[in-house]
């Protein structure tokens, strides 16, 4: 027979694989005895283009219903192959009786899938089979045929056909797949072997090729995951409850915090191997839902695994139909689930501070660091997870190999940097990050208000030693970050004060405009307010909520329903403000329009007032920088004392002073700063008077 120049090719099968594939041949020998004895084999070069009248007539006179006496070769050839189907029984190593037992095949199915099987090990089957159907065209086995070869009685053929339904194993588990022509009966599909059935059969690990991009091998973590004792009994109280069936555990929390290596060290408990889904992926794979399932199910139960989902939300019902423990780990926390099998939720905390400090020696153990390196210090500023602490340690180590040899000492700055580059970022696209270069010698401040920015900024710098180590943090109820309120006129230093808290604390400063964030539909500014917060959870940065004054009101001035609603916005800002464990910064100019009831529950309020005239020169004499050239003819003590600007805007005057002197080519000049003060005064809404600028009068007269 033809074969299209297709050389047979042969695959080294394991040994009882060889042995189910012998009894096979034997089995396909007898059909083509028992097709010869019928006269249903047509001998003619033209064979399956057409029927002969013999061959018809044998069919008209064949009876299915009842096994007839076969002829002492069939007889002989039926002894062997039940002889073989004993032995077979009896090999426990068999890849066939592996199968069977993993996907509960009957005997029956369990032969399906080898007739199935047969062509992808040995080319010479497609040969047989086509020969067997009497059609060239036909290289894999039709039902019908594998129902032939298993069966010799019509009711038991009839009977068994309800096996290749969908719902049965062979077809639920996608062990085959149905070849079927249009306007085919169930008897003429052709059976096809999944890939990856074939893969298993010959004890290879390779993953089905439509999964290799959305799964991979999760290894179990080396060391105790940093959890509370009570949390981790839990978890494998909940991990017991899956041994013996399928089951979900949904795992939530910020990135880093552990959600696979939990999954990964219960599954070992478990003594099943993990795999681990990008089921974001998964879902702009093309596939449809339930073909990846079914693809993920067969995976798991050929390796006798768990699954583990990365998921950006709850898991949907379909989940249910995997039969195998599943961990479902997802950022935001999930309270109710629509499943069929038990299920359990816990939430993977943050790493407390002692928690974070034993990451922190954990990952820098034995790595060189300079004298007084303070690993208390990064572990109090930046509440990082397990996961980024991992990463934040890996880049600090990697960059000193950019360094000469005697430099590869890590410093404080290089764990600073590499902690907040590892903080969540998601905030970029929320808020304006500021990058403030100004210290504490940049910004003059009445005595009271300075003192009041110190103890903002101590609370920061000591709020582990005070909570963790002193115990005060069991006896807060709510967040334990740290929230303040500036308010004071504009340019009173309110945004720079902010500046220089993030400067002096290396963290980042993202400031919100609150009058961008108000909305005067209902519930969208709290829609607001909350993406900004969930962005802000474990990005270890300040928030400084800016032009405040768009949101505050009177609250005891209730005239309608929108004064009530305003309120609830001011409510829910406060509320997330205490909750929030990081840090945040309210500013307002126009603190009248405060109640006293929101601002006691603030940790701090520092108020920024007008400069006087010993502040205001003080500014005077360091807006300026070191490198500016400055005419001998400067009067501080008349600008400070004429003029009362805020510190902006002096900084304002300076700037525009400095200008006009690089376009004449000279030093800054008194002139000039009169000049660029009426300038200032103009923008206000006030006239430069005779009576303010005296005998610099002319000066601004002459400048128009």
């Amino acid at each position: 027979m033809k074969t299209n120049g297709r050389p047979a090719a042969e695959v080294t099968a394991p040994p009882g694989l060889q042995l189910a594939l012998h009894r096979l041949e034997l089995m396909l020998r007898r059909q083509v005895l028992r097709l010869r004895a019928r006269h249903q084999l047509v001998d003619h070069e033209f064979r399956g283009t057409f029927i002969s009248d013999a061959q018809a007539d044998a069919l008209l006179t064949a009876n299915g219903r009842r096994s007839p006496t076969e002829p002492p070769p069939i007889q002989a050839l039926t002894a062997q192959i039940e002889l073989l189907a004993g032995t077979e029984q009896l090999d426990d190593a068999s890849p066939l009786n592996r199968l069977a037992r993993l996907f509960h095949l009957n005997p029956l199915e369990r032969d399906v899938l080898l007739v199935a099987l047969a062509p992808a090990l040995d080319a010479r089957f497609e040969i047989i089979y086509a020969y067997a159907q009497n059609d060239i065209a036909r290289k894999l086995p039709t039902i019908d045929l594998a129902l032939q070869l298993l069966l010799a009685n019509f009711d038991e053929r009839l009977a068994a056909q309800r096996h290749f339904q969908w719902d049965q194993p062979l077809r639920r588990y996608r062990l085959i797949e149905l070849a079927a022509a249009p306007a085919t009966t169930l008897l003429a599909q052709a059976i096809k072997i999944e890939p990856r059935l074939v893969a298993a059969a010959l004890n290879q690990a390779a993953l089905d090729e439509r999964l290799q991009l959305l799964v991979e091998p999760v290894a179990a973590p080396a060391a105790e995951l940093p959890l509370p004792p009570d949390l981790r009994d839990r978890l494998a109280r909940a991990a017991d409850a899956l041994a013996t069936g399928p089951g979900l555990i949904c795992l939530h929390g910020p990135p880093g915090s552990g959600k696979k290596e939990v999954a990964a060290a219960l599954s070992e408990r478990l003594g099943r191997p993990l795999l681990g889904v990008d089921w974001a992926r998964a879902g702009r794979s093309g596939h449809p839902l339930p073909d990846l399932l079914a693809w993920l199910n067969r995976e798991a139960i050929i390796r006798g695994a768990a699954l583990y989902f990365a998921a950006d939300a709850a898991p949907p019902p379909e989940i249910s139909a995997l039969e195998t423990p599943v961990f479902w780990g997802v950022p935001q926390p999930v309270f109710q689930l629509e499943q069929a099998n038990p299920y359990f939720i816990f939430t993977l905390p943050r790493p407390d501070y002692q928690q974070r400090l034993a990451l922190w020696q954990q990952q820098l153990a034995g790595q060189p660091g300079e004298a007084g390196l303070s690993l208390a210090e990064v572990a109090n500023k930046f509440s990082l997870t397990a996961g980024q602490i991992r990463r934040a340690a890996q880049q600090a180590q990697t960059e000193l190999l950019t360094r000469p040899g005697e430099q590869r000492q890590l410093t404080g700055l290089d764990l600073h940097r590499a902690a907040r580059r590892c903080s969540n970022q998601a905030l970029r696209e929320l808020a304006q990050k500021i990058e403030s270069p100004h210290n504490w010698a940049d910004i003059k401040l009445p005595p009271l208000c300075e003192r009041q920015l110190r103890e903002v900024y101590l609370s920061i710098k000591h709020r582990s030693v005070v909570l963790a180590d002193w115990g005060f943090g069991q006896k807060l109820v709510g967040g334990k970050g740290v929230n303040a309120l500036f308010f004071g006129p504009s340019g009173t230093g309110k945004t720079m004060a902010a500046g220089i808290l993030a400067h002096e604390l290396g963290l980042d400063l993202y400031q919100i405009d609150l009058s961008t964030v108000v909305s005067k539909y209902i519930g969208e500014t709290e829609q607001n307010l909350s993406r900004i917060f969930t962005a802000a959870e474990n990005s270890n940065a300040i928030l400084f909520f800016d032009e405040a004054d768009a949101l505050f009101g009177k609250r005891s001035e209730v005239k309608d329903a929108r004064d009530r609603y305003a309120n609830i916005e001011v409510a829910y800002l406060l509320q997330k403000m205490e909750a929030y464990d990081g840090i945040a910064i309210l500013a307002t100019n126009l603190p009248g329009n405060m109640d006293d009831a929101f601002a006691r529950r603030l940790q701090h309020t520092v108020e920024f007032k007008q400069p006087d005239a010993r502040l205001r020169e003080q500014i005077w004499r360091t807006v300026f920088p070191a490198q500016t050239p400055l005419a001998a003819d400067l009067d501080w003590a008349f600008l400070a004392g004429q003029f009362e600007l805020t510190g902006g805007n002096i900084r304002n005057v300076a700037l525009s002073a400095a200008f006009l002197a690089a376009e004449a080519g000279r030093p800054v000049s008194m002139a000039m700063l009169v000049t660029a003060v009426a300038r200032e005064l103009q923008k206000m809404g006030k006239l430069p008077t005779r009576a303010a600028f005296q005998h610099y009068y002319a000066d601004v007269q002459q400048s128009g």
